[in-house]
Protein backbone atom coordinates (compact mmCIF):
# COMPACT_ATOMS: atom_id res chain seq x y z
CA UNK A 1 0.00 0.00 0.00
CA UNK A 2 2.62 2.17 1.27
CA UNK A 3 4.86 1.58 -2.16
CA UNK A 4 1.86 2.28 -4.26
CA UNK A 5 1.11 5.46 -2.71
CA UNK A 6 4.39 6.46 -2.57
CA UNK A 7 4.53 5.53 -6.62
CA UNK A 8 1.57 7.45 -7.27
CA UNK A 9 3.31 10.73 -5.29
CA UNK A 10 6.38 10.06 -7.48
CA UNK A 11 4.48 9.83 -11.00
CA UNK A 12 2.42 13.10 -9.90
CA UNK A 13 5.60 15.32 -8.47
CA UNK A 14 8.29 14.10 -10.54
CA UNK A 15 6.85 15.72 -13.99
CA UNK A 16 5.83 18.63 -11.52
CA UNK A 17 9.42 18.95 -10.64
CA UNK A 18 10.99 19.33 -13.74
CA UNK A 19 8.69 21.66 -15.21
CA UNK A 20 9.31 23.93 -12.25
CA UNK A 21 12.84 23.36 -13.14
CA UNK A 22 12.06 23.87 -17.09
CA UNK A 23 10.44 26.87 -16.12
CA UNK A 24 12.97 28.67 -14.08
CA UNK A 25 15.23 28.51 -16.89
CA UNK A 26 15.49 28.45 -20.81
CA UNK A 27 13.83 31.78 -22.37
CA UNK A 28 14.21 32.07 -25.36
CA UNK A 29 14.95 28.12 -26.53
CA UNK A 30 18.14 26.80 -24.37
CA UNK A 31 18.92 30.16 -22.98
CA UNK A 32 18.92 30.50 -19.15
CA UNK A 33 17.16 33.53 -17.81
CA UNK A 34 17.43 32.83 -13.87
CA UNK A 35 19.43 35.84 -13.32
CA UNK A 36 19.22 38.77 -16.22
CA UNK A 37 20.89 42.27 -16.86
CA UNK A 38 20.69 44.47 -19.20
CA UNK A 39 23.35 47.31 -19.53
CA UNK A 40 23.98 49.96 -21.86
CA UNK A 41 22.58 53.55 -22.83
CA UNK A 42 19.33 55.33 -24.27
CA UNK A 43 19.79 58.88 -26.47
CA UNK A 44 16.84 60.41 -25.02
CA UNK A 45 14.67 63.00 -26.08
CA UNK A 46 13.49 64.38 -22.97
CA UNK A 47 11.07 67.90 -21.69
CA UNK A 48 11.55 69.19 -18.31
CA UNK A 49 8.14 71.82 -17.97
CA UNK A 50 8.41 72.88 -13.79
CA UNK A 51 6.28 75.43 -12.12
CA UNK A 52 7.76 77.10 -8.70
CA UNK A 53 5.08 78.92 -6.49
CA UNK A 54 4.94 80.45 -3.25
CA UNK A 55 1.88 82.32 -1.70
CA UNK A 56 3.62 86.06 -3.11
CA UNK A 57 4.69 85.56 -6.08
CA UNK A 58 2.21 82.39 -8.31
CA UNK A 59 5.44 80.94 -10.56
CA UNK A 60 4.61 79.95 -14.17
CA UNK A 61 5.58 76.56 -15.91
CA UNK A 62 8.84 77.02 -17.05
CA UNK A 63 10.08 74.22 -20.48
CA UNK A 64 13.66 74.23 -18.65
CA UNK A 65 14.59 72.29 -21.99
CA UNK A 66 13.90 75.58 -23.89
CA UNK A 67 15.76 77.36 -21.04
CA UNK A 68 19.22 74.75 -20.94
CA UNK A 69 19.19 74.49 -24.98
CA UNK A 70 19.92 70.37 -24.81
CA UNK A 71 16.50 68.49 -26.01
CA UNK A 72 18.66 65.19 -26.02
CA UNK A 73 21.18 63.38 -23.92
CA UNK A 74 22.56 60.24 -24.22
CA UNK A 75 23.18 58.26 -20.67
CA UNK A 76 23.45 55.22 -18.70
CA UNK A 77 20.17 53.04 -18.62
CA UNK A 78 20.32 49.80 -16.60
CA UNK A 79 17.83 46.75 -15.88
CA UNK A 80 17.10 43.05 -15.04
CA UNK A 81 14.99 40.62 -12.92
CA UNK A 82 15.89 37.66 -10.65
CA UNK A 83 14.21 34.99 -11.27
CA UNK A 84 14.11 33.86 -7.45
CA UNK A 85 11.22 30.93 -6.97
CA UNK A 86 8.99 29.23 -10.29
CA UNK A 87 7.10 31.65 -11.61
CA UNK A 88 8.11 35.04 -8.95
CA UNK A 89 10.64 37.59 -10.68
CA UNK A 90 12.19 40.75 -8.79
CA UNK A 91 12.34 43.22 -11.26
CA UNK A 92 14.78 46.19 -10.96
CA UNK A 93 16.08 49.11 -13.20
CA UNK A 94 17.76 52.12 -13.22
CA UNK A 95 18.19 55.54 -14.99
CA UNK A 96 19.12 59.55 -14.68
CA UNK A 97 19.60 62.68 -16.00
CA UNK A 98 21.61 65.86 -15.77
CA UNK A 99 21.42 68.65 -17.80
CA UNK A 100 23.11 72.26 -17.03
CA UNK A 101 23.57 75.82 -19.05
CA UNK A 102 24.42 78.99 -18.66
CA UNK A 103 22.03 81.90 -20.95
CA UNK A 104 20.67 85.14 -21.30
CA UNK A 105 17.51 85.26 -20.59
CA UNK A 106 14.76 86.99 -22.89
CA UNK A 107 11.68 87.54 -20.26
CA UNK A 108 10.99 87.42 -16.90
CA UNK A 109 10.72 84.18 -15.03
CA UNK A 110 8.76 83.82 -11.78
CA UNK A 111 10.45 81.00 -9.76
CA UNK A 112 10.54 80.15 -6.28
CA UNK A 113 9.26 83.44 -4.79
CA UNK A 114 11.60 85.94 -7.13
CA UNK A 115 11.29 87.11 -10.26
CA UNK A 116 14.45 86.18 -12.75
CA UNK A 117 13.96 89.47 -14.99
CA UNK A 118 14.98 89.67 -19.09
CA UNK A 119 18.38 90.56 -19.96
CA UNK A 120 19.49 88.52 -16.43
CA UNK A 121 22.39 85.74 -16.84
CA UNK A 122 20.78 82.74 -15.90
CA UNK A 123 22.28 79.08 -14.39
CA UNK A 124 19.49 76.44 -15.53
CA UNK A 125 20.33 72.59 -14.26
CA UNK A 126 17.98 70.05 -13.93
CA UNK A 127 18.69 66.33 -12.47
CA UNK A 128 16.07 63.53 -12.42
CA UNK A 129 16.84 59.78 -11.04
CA UNK A 130 14.58 56.91 -11.34
CA UNK A 131 15.20 53.42 -9.24
CA UNK A 132 12.63 50.59 -9.77
CA UNK A 133 11.95 47.18 -7.98
CA UNK A 134 8.74 45.57 -8.37
CA UNK A 135 7.53 41.77 -7.72
CA UNK A 136 6.24 40.22 -11.26
CA UNK A 137 4.24 37.19 -11.41
CA UNK A 138 4.33 35.10 -14.46
CA UNK A 139 0.74 34.02 -15.61
CA UNK A 140 2.26 32.04 -18.43
CA UNK A 141 5.85 30.97 -18.50
CA UNK A 142 7.73 28.41 -20.81
CA UNK A 143 10.33 28.50 -23.38
CA UNK A 144 8.50 30.61 -26.06
CA UNK A 145 6.13 32.84 -24.37
CA UNK A 146 6.25 34.53 -21.08
CA UNK A 147 2.72 36.85 -19.65
CA UNK A 148 3.88 38.64 -16.64
CA UNK A 149 1.78 41.21 -13.99
CA UNK A 150 4.19 43.58 -12.13
CA UNK A 151 3.62 45.80 -8.95
CA UNK A 152 6.60 48.31 -7.82
CA UNK A 153 7.87 51.07 -6.82
CA UNK A 154 10.24 53.64 -8.93
CA UNK A 155 11.79 55.79 -6.35
CA UNK A 156 12.03 59.33 -8.11
CA UNK A 157 13.95 62.31 -7.68
CA UNK A 158 13.42 65.70 -9.71
CA UNK A 159 15.33 68.58 -8.82
CA UNK A 160 15.65 72.15 -11.11
CA UNK A 161 17.51 74.80 -10.71
CA UNK A 162 17.77 78.77 -11.28
CA UNK A 163 20.83 80.96 -10.28
CA UNK A 164 21.59 84.44 -11.02
CA UNK A 165 24.35 86.82 -10.02
CA UNK A 166 21.91 90.02 -10.93
CA UNK A 167 18.91 90.70 -12.55
CA UNK A 168 16.71 88.81 -9.52
CA UNK A 169 13.84 91.15 -7.97
CA UNK A 170 12.35 90.07 -4.52
CA UNK A 171 8.66 90.38 -3.76
CA UNK A 172 7.66 93.44 -4.10
CA UNK A 173 10.06 94.01 -7.04
CA UNK A 174 12.78 95.07 -4.73
CA UNK A 175 16.37 93.74 -6.20
CA UNK A 176 17.80 90.91 -4.72
CA UNK A 177 21.93 92.05 -3.73
CA UNK A 178 24.25 88.74 -4.31
CA UNK A 179 24.00 85.09 -5.98
CA UNK A 180 20.19 83.85 -5.87
CA UNK A 181 19.83 80.49 -6.07
CA UNK A 182 16.37 78.99 -5.96
CA UNK A 183 15.88 75.08 -6.22
CA UNK A 184 12.49 73.06 -6.66
CA UNK A 185 13.06 69.48 -5.57
CA UNK A 186 10.69 66.27 -4.89
CA UNK A 187 11.44 63.07 -4.16
CA UNK A 188 9.00 60.58 -3.60
CA UNK A 189 8.11 56.59 -4.10
CA UNK A 190 5.77 56.08 -7.21
CA UNK A 191 3.71 52.86 -7.30
CA UNK A 192 3.72 51.19 -10.88
CA UNK A 193 1.52 48.76 -12.08
CA UNK A 194 2.64 46.95 -15.12
CA UNK A 195 2.32 44.11 -17.91
CA UNK A 196 5.05 42.75 -19.76
CA UNK A 197 5.01 39.98 -22.54
CA UNK A 198 7.50 38.23 -24.24
CA UNK A 199 7.84 35.61 -27.28
CA UNK A 200 10.84 33.45 -28.88
CA UNK A 201 11.30 34.96 -32.70
CA UNK A 202 13.86 32.44 -33.62
CA UNK A 203 16.36 30.58 -32.33
CA UNK A 204 18.66 33.19 -29.84
CA UNK A 205 16.35 35.58 -30.48
CA UNK A 206 12.91 36.97 -28.62
CA UNK A 207 10.95 40.20 -28.79
CA UNK A 208 8.83 41.95 -26.29
CA UNK A 209 6.84 44.69 -24.54
CA UNK A 210 5.99 46.46 -21.49
CA UNK A 211 3.44 48.82 -19.94
CA UNK A 212 3.40 50.50 -16.67
CA UNK A 213 1.24 53.15 -15.39
CA UNK A 214 -0.05 54.60 -12.26
CA UNK A 215 -2.07 57.57 -10.79
CA UNK A 216 -2.40 58.26 -6.98
CA UNK A 217 -3.29 61.46 -4.60
CA UNK A 218 -1.20 61.02 -1.14
CA UNK A 219 -0.89 64.71 0.52
CA UNK A 220 1.42 66.25 -0.27
CA UNK A 221 2.33 64.37 -3.80
CA UNK A 222 -0.48 64.07 -6.61
CA UNK A 223 0.61 62.61 -9.85
CA UNK A 224 0.65 59.93 -12.55
CA UNK A 225 3.39 58.19 -14.44
CA UNK A 226 3.20 56.15 -17.91
CA UNK A 227 5.89 53.81 -19.39
CA UNK A 228 5.81 51.95 -22.28
CA UNK A 229 8.88 49.97 -23.64
CA UNK A 230 9.64 47.57 -26.89
CA UNK A 231 12.75 45.58 -27.55
CA UNK A 232 14.40 42.50 -29.58
CA UNK A 233 16.99 40.75 -27.39
CA UNK A 234 19.55 38.15 -29.33
CA UNK A 235 21.94 35.70 -27.50
CA UNK A 236 24.68 35.40 -29.96
CA UNK A 237 25.90 32.58 -27.44
CA UNK A 238 24.02 31.32 -23.96
CA UNK A 239 24.92 33.96 -21.66
CA UNK A 240 25.39 36.77 -23.72
CA UNK A 241 23.88 38.76 -26.06
CA UNK A 242 23.00 41.85 -27.67
CA UNK A 243 19.78 44.16 -27.46
CA UNK A 244 18.04 46.86 -28.50
CA UNK A 245 14.76 48.94 -27.51
CA UNK A 246 12.63 52.00 -27.49
CA UNK A 247 10.69 53.24 -24.11
CA UNK A 248 8.75 56.32 -23.30
CA UNK A 249 8.33 57.53 -20.34
CA UNK A 250 6.06 60.37 -18.75
CA UNK A 251 5.55 61.54 -15.30
CA UNK A 252 3.49 64.05 -13.55
CA UNK A 253 4.15 64.92 -9.83
CA UNK A 254 3.03 67.69 -7.77
CA UNK A 255 3.70 68.92 -3.81
CA UNK A 256 1.69 71.40 -2.50
CA UNK A 257 2.36 72.51 1.51
CA UNK A 258 1.28 76.45 3.04
CA UNK A 259 4.77 77.83 1.45
CA UNK A 260 5.20 76.57 -2.09
CA UNK A 261 3.82 74.31 -4.29
CA UNK A 262 6.38 72.55 -7.00
CA UNK A 263 4.76 70.65 -10.06
CA UNK A 264 6.89 68.65 -12.57
CA UNK A 265 5.71 67.83 -15.68
CA UNK A 266 8.48 65.35 -17.26
CA UNK A 267 8.74 62.65 -20.11
CA UNK A 268 12.03 60.88 -21.94
CA UNK A 269 11.90 58.79 -25.14
CA UNK A 270 14.05 57.27 -27.26
CA UNK A 271 16.13 54.45 -28.68
CA UNK A 272 18.44 52.48 -26.34
CA UNK A 273 20.95 49.27 -26.92
CA UNK A 274 22.66 47.23 -24.61
CA UNK A 275 24.46 43.85 -23.50
CA UNK A 276 22.52 41.38 -21.72
CA UNK A 277 24.19 38.87 -19.13
CA UNK A 278 22.06 36.55 -18.37
CA UNK A 279 22.50 32.79 -15.87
Amino acid sequence: MKKGVLMLLGAVLLPSAAALAQSTTDFPGTIPDNIRFRFGGIYANWNTDVTFSTPSNPGEEINFTDLIGKPHKFTFRGEGFWNFAGRSFLDFGYISFGTKNEQTITRDFHFGGVTYKAGADVTAETFSRFAYAAYRYGIVKNPSFQLGLSLGISYVTMRADMTASAGVVGPGGVPIVGTTVKEAQIQAPIPLLGIEAEGQIAEKLSGGIRFRAFGATIHPYSGNAEEVLGHVDYFFIPNFGLGGAYEWTHLSLKKTTDSKTIQFNYRYNGPRVYVIVTF
